[in-house]
């Protein structure tokens, strides 16, 4: 494993202690818990990006004319008064 210094404010390394506290390890597991997981988001992040960088409206448009036109499975309904997207 790598080794990296870390420089946080107080207020910073207080909360983090707390939280590491909280979950039952140590300061250092809970930072590479933490940075695994933004590694993760991040990746993912791009390749989403990169996937959806060659499709058009088009293509998107004919995908969702795909799906046939369903109720909802039951707990998937919108809820009641629900009329669109607020823009």
């Amino acid at each position: 494993m790598t080794q990296a210094n870390l420089h946080l404010p107080k207020l910073v390394e207080d909360q983090l202690a707390s939280l590491a506290a909280a979950e039952g390890v140590s300061v250092d597991e809970f930072v590479s818990q933490a940075v695994q997981e933004k590694v993760r988001q991040f990746t993912t992040m791009r390749m989403l990006q990169a996937r959806a960088a060659g499709v058009t409206r088009t293509d998107f448009d004919a995908a969702l004319a795909k799906i046939p036109d369903a109720a909802p499975i039951p707990g998937d309904e919108l809820p009641e008064g629900w009329t669109g997207l607020k823009k």
